[in-house]
C-alpha cells in the first residue's frame, strides 16, 4: 500500500473513533451550515440553602446530557470547621457548576471565586503591599447582583452574557474613612455543538481604593502592590450523589498557564473534558491610559481535597496611579453533541422562585429565549 494512502486511512480511522462521542448529528449539521440550537436559560432566586442570606442562580441546558449553573450566594455557616474548631462563618462567592454525561458517568466541573471566614477551602482575593496582605472580602460589598442577556447568534453559534457584580467592597482603613473596590465579571458564553466556552472579562475598579498597612499607617502613594485572585477549580465524578460528602476528584494535567481535565469517552478515546486558561496577558488602566499586554504571574497547585487552586497575580501595580485591572480567564467544557432541532420545555430547576424573576420573551433564529434580569441590592450591615 502506498504511504500516502496508508496515511489517509489512518486519519480517517482516527476521525471515526471520535464520532461516537461528539455525535454524527454535529458533523451533519456543521456540513449543512445549520444553526446550533439555542440553549435554554432559567434564572432564579436561590431558596434551597439552609444557611442562605441571599443568592441567585442561572441554569443553562444544552442537550439532554449537559447543563450549567452559575450562582452567587451569601450565607453564614454555623457548622464547626473540623480543621480549626471554628465556625465556617460568613461567606460570599460565585461559582460555576458544569454537569456532563460521558460514557455512563456524570462529571461535575466546578469553578469558583469568593471570600469566607473560617472556610478551609476558601477562595481568596487580596492585595499584597510590601508583603502586607490586605483582604478583599466580597461579603463587605454594598450590593451584588446578576444580569443575564438574550441569546443572540454569531454566525451559526448562539451566544449570551451573564454579568456578576460586587459593588463597593469595603477595605479595612482602621478608622481613616471609606475605601473600596468594585468587581465586575462579564461572562461571554458561546454554545457550540459539542463545546461551551465561557470567557470572563474580569474588571477590578480601583478608583475608590485607599490602602493602609495592618498597623493602621497609610500606604504612601506610588508604592508598588499586587492584586491577587485565588480560584478554586475541580472535576468530580458525580454519578453517585452519596459521594458528595467525600467527592471523587479527577486530577488535572497542568501547564504554565492552563490546566486540563482528561477523561475517556466512548470507545476509550482520551480527550480533555474541561480546561481553564488564566491568560498571562492583562490590561492595566491608569486613568484614561491603557497599559496593554502586561504579564500576570499564574500558577496552579493542589487545593480543595485533591482539586486545584489557580493563582493569578497582577504584579507591579502602582498605588495612586493604577485605576483598574482587566483580565479574561477562559473555560472550555466539551459535551456530547446537541441534537438537531433540540429544545427543552418545562422547568428543570427545583425550588425555582418564579415570582421574583422578570422575563422578556424574544425570538432568535426560531428559538424562544428569555432576557433575564436578576438583581437585588442589599445595604452593608
Amino acid at each position: 500500500m502506498k504511504p500516502k494512502i496508508r496515511s489517509l486511512i489512518l486519519v480517517l480511522c482516527a476521525g471515526l473513533l471520535l464520532l461516537p462521542f461528539f455525535g454524527f448529528a454535529s458533523v451533519r449539521a456543521i456540513d449543512e451550515g445549520q444553526k446550533v440550537p439555542a440553549p435554554t436559560i432559567h434564572p432564579g432566586i436561590l431558596t434551597d440553602f439552609s444557611t442562605l442570606i441571599e443568592g441567585y442562580k442561572m441554569v443553562v441546558n444544552h442537550g439532554e446530557n449537559f447543563s450549567v449553573e452559575f450562582n452567587v450566594i451569601e450565607y453564614n455557616e454555623s457548622e464547626i470547621n473540623p480543621f480549626n474548631n471554628k465556625p465556617y462563618g460568613l461567606s460570599l462567592r460565585y461559582q460555576g457548576n458544569f454537569r456532563s454525561y460521558v460514557s455512563g458517568t456524570w462529571l461535575l466541573f466546578q469553578f469558583g471565586l469568593g471570600s469566607s471566614l473560617g472556610d478551609f477551602h476558601q477562595r481568596k482575593l487580596y492585595i499584597n503591599c510590601s508583603d502586607d496582605v490586605i483582604p478583599i472580602n466580597l461579603f463587605n460589598c454594598s450590593s451584588f447582583g446578576m444580569v443575564t442577556s438574550n441569546v443572540t447568534y454569531v454566525g451559526n453559534v448562539p451566544t449570551f452574557t451573564n454579568v456578576i457584580t460586587f459593588h463597593d467592597i469595603a477595605l479595612e482603613t482602621y478608622g481613616h474613612g471609606a475605601s473600596s473596590i468594585s468587581l465586575v465579571f462579564t461572562q461571554h458564553f458561546m454554545a457550540n455543538w459539542t463545546k461551551l466556552t465561557v470567557k470572563t472579562e474580569t474588571y477590578a475598579d480601583l478608583t475608590k481604593m485607599k490602602l493602609y498597612y495592618s498597623d493602621g499607617s497609610p500606604v504612601p502613594l506610588n508604592t508598588t502592590f499586587s492584586l491577587n485572585f485565588d480560584y478554586l477549580v475541580g472535576l468530580i465524578d458525580d454519578t453517585d450523589p452519596n459521594q458528595q460528602g467525600n467527592p471523587v476528584f479527577i486530577i488535572p494535567r497542568i501547564t504554565q498557564t492552563s490546566l486540563f481535565f482528561d477523561v475517556k469517552g466512548t470507545e476509550g478515546v482520551q480527550y480533555s473534558l474541561a480546561d481553564m486558561t488564566l491568560a498571562d496577558n492583562y490590561t492595566e488602566m491608569q486613568g484614561s491610559t491603557q497599559i496593554l499586554n502586561k504579564t500576570a504571574n499564574v500558577y496552579f497547585a493542589e487545593g480543595w481535597v485533591v482539586g486545584s487552586d489557580c493563582f493569578q497575580r497582577f504584579n507591579d501595580l502602582t498605588y495612586g496611579v493604577t485605576t483598574a485591572v482587566i483580565s479574561d480567564p477562559t473555560i472550555n467544557v466539551h459535551h456530547t453533541s446537541v441534537p438537531i432541532g433540540w429544545s427543552m420545555s418545562g422547568n428543570p430547576i427545583n425550588n425555582w422562585d418564579a415570582p421574583h424573576i422578570a422575563f422578556v420573551v424574544g425570538i432568535a433564529s426560531a428559538a424562544v429565549v428569555a432576557t433575564v434580569v436578576v438583581v437585588r441590592r442589599r445595604r452593608r450591615r
